[in-house]
């Protein structure tokens, strides 16, 4: 007790002055605690506990909590109108995809279908038709066609020749009387006689009773001058033009004179209106100044003049009418002589293709009805289970809008939706299999696999979690909501050689393991538990580590197969029947343990880290 106390004193004393280097106070722990095992005549002995390096299977894992949800869930809602003929499934039943779920009038549309397929037939049979070769028949028949349109023709063109002689006759007519009834519109009209044959002469004597008189013989002069000019240039053209002439010339010749003849016409109206208005607003004792045998003339050339008008007309329509149907007939010709060699030569491609095109069209119509027919029945999805039904037979679906779901379907299998933080996320991918529990059901754990992993974390106060999927067969025990727990299997290592995590010692990048030889055991169990006692120190191996559990590491090399390892060493004193045993490795948990051994109350067993 007096040495202990004088090393105390000597500690203190050193501690105090700081003057003696650190090496200094550990060689004089150690000649004390030398001193003391010698004064105090105590024995040791060290056991190792081994284990040997195996090959075996490593499983990592990863864990989290969370609910579990239907993997899908779909409303059904109808795309059409119309009254609910069946309802073919309830709330709980387990449907197939396609199956019916229920039924809504299709009459309307089956009308549809009916109509598109007849369509399509009638478009094939014609393209049946263009196909097969004309016959005997149908050909005399074209041929027949074509010869009375060549005989319409010829007739056509005998009409429209006597047309054109009708036409020159009709203005020979005209030009035998016209200048007399131009002599005399031109004496009442420009004549010198001012007391009774000028125009002007009335339009003066009337502007004293009205001022509108001017207008009248406004309207007298302008019409005569055009119908002057255009009589002068027609009878000339008159007179150049005979039976011999080409027919163009004759139908300008009558076209020309049915203008004249229409002008002429109106001047005389135009000078009957102004002698007749003078009548009106001059005074009956200024009245016997008119000239009754003017307003007489004019009434006798107007009557003579519509005559020619009338027959000048009628001439000239008859050209225009046989001239168009001489068109008329030469297009029906070109088109018939076209026919015939159509039929004699065989369908045209262009033919072909345009009334194949038109079939292509009718069966895409077809195929348009038969998918507005089937929106009327009204099927599963997908596999699953009806989770609502929302109609009945004989409801009526008239707003699809408005009305709303008609069934709602989620599938069988179930979705576990758990979190996990940024350190564990960054570990599992989509495909890798998982271990679920729940903790509504004791003892049922289903096995799933990762079917989506948040690609964006969530942040609550400073803590990053990603939310990760897994997709799995349900039974009937599991509901939607229900709380689960996943155990994610992020990598698995076949036939790799492991050793216990307590037997890796060191820092990282610099790992080692102790090993025994077999040999320096002398014959004892090397697996025993207690440990055993070895001939010569272990010796340290350096080694590379890979994938590692709670329990045991990956050694990927320094050691084989078969090689004992240090996990634990037991040092036991005889005086004081004490063991000192170290067994924690650099993989194993943090911490150290205590328990009490059997025999002496002062025997103390402890555990120290490495």
């Amino acid at each position: 007790m007096k040495i202990i106390a004088t090393l105390k004193n000597l500690l203190g004393k050193i501690i105090k002055h700081k003057f003696i280097s650190a090496v200094i106070v550990i060689a004089l722990i150690a000649g004390g605690y030398f001193v003391f095992s010698s004064l105090g005549g105590s024995t040791s002995q060290t056991k190792y506990v081994l284990a040997a390096a195996e090959k075996g299977q490593l499983v990592t894992t990863v864990s989290g909590s969370g609910q579990v949800s239907a993997s899908k869930q779909v409303d059904i809602k109808a795309t059409v109108s119309g009254d609910v003929l069946s309802v073919n499934a309830k709330v709980g039943d387990e449907v197939k995809k396609g199956k019916l779920i229920a039924q809504l009038d299709s009459t309307t549309a089956q009308k549809s279908v009916r109509d598109a397929e007849i369509s399509l037939e009638t478009a094939q049979l014609a393209l049946e038709k263009l196909q097969k070769p004309a016959d005997a028949l149908t050909l005399l028949q074209a041929e027949n066609s074509l010869a009375q349109a060549q005989q319409t023709k010829q007739d056509d063109e005998d009409n429209l020749e006597k047309s054109y002689q009708d036409g020159l006759a009709a203005v020979q007519t005209i030009f035998t009387a016209f200048p007399n009834v131009m002599i005399r519109l031109h004496d009442i009209i420009i004549g010198q006689n001012i007391q009774n044959n000028n125009i002007n002469y009335y339009v003066n004597i009337g502007d004293d009773y009205d001022f509108n008189m001017s207008q009248y013989g406004n309207r007298v002069s302008v019409s005569y001058q055009k119908a002057a000019a255009e009589y002068e240039k027609n009878f000339n053209d008159y007179l150049t033009t005979n039976r011999s002439s080409d027919s163009e010339a004759i139908k300008t010749l009558v076209s020309e004179t049915a203008v004249t003849v229409s002008d002429v016409s109106e001047t005389i109206k135009n000078a009957s209106d102004l002698i007749s208005h003078a009548y009106d607003v001059i005074p009956s004792t200024q009245g016997k100044t008119i000239n009754d045998a003017n307003l007489t003339s004019l009434n006798s050339d107007s009557v003579i003049v519509k005559t020619y008008l009338t027959n000048i007309t009628t001439a000239k329509n008859s050209i225009q009418s046989g001239e168009q149907a001489l068109v008329n007939i030469n297009n029906s010709i070109t088109e018939k002589t076209a026919s015939l060699a159509d039929l004699k030569n065989g369908p045209d491609e262009l033919d072909l293709r345009s009334q194949q095109i038109s079939i292509s069209q009718r069966q895409s119509a077809l195929a348009d009805a038969k998918e507005k027919l089937n929106d009327y029945s009204i099927r599963a999805p997908f596999d699953g289970v009806i989770a609502a039904m929302n109609v009945n037979q004989g409801d009526s679906i008239a707003s699809i809008s408005s009305y709303g779901t008609i069934a709602t379907i989620i599938t069988k299998s179930r979705v576990a939706g758990v979190s996990l933080n940024e350190v564990d996320a960054s570990k599992v991918k989509v495909g890798q299999k998982a271990m679920l529990s729940f903790d509504a059901i004791d003892g049922l754990t289903i096995a799933g696999e990762v079917s989506q992993i948040d690609t964006i974390g969530t942040v609550s106060q400073g803590v990053v979690s990603y939310n990760v999927k897994i997709i799995f067969d349900s039974s009937d025990q599991i509901k939607p909501s229900m709380s689960v727990s996943a155990s994610i299997i992020t990598d698995v290592k076949q036939d790799i050689l492991l050793v216990p995590s307590a037997a890796i010692k060191g820092t990282e990048g610099a790992y080692y393991v102790e090993t025994l030889s077999a040999d320096s055991l002398s014959g004892q169990n090397a697996t025993s538990s207690a440990g055993v006692i070895s001939a010569s120190a272990p010796v340290q191996q350096t080694v590379e580590t890979g994938l590692s559990d709670d329990t045991s590491v990956e050694v990927t090399s320094g050691i084989k197969e078969g090689d004992l390892v240090v996990i634990k060493t037991v040092v036991q004193t005889a005086k004081t029947n004490s063991t000192s045993s170290q067994s924690q490795g650099l993989f194993s948990l943090p911490g150290g343990t205590r328990s009490s051994s059997g025999g002496n109350s002062n025997a103390k067993a402890f555990t120290r880290g490495d």
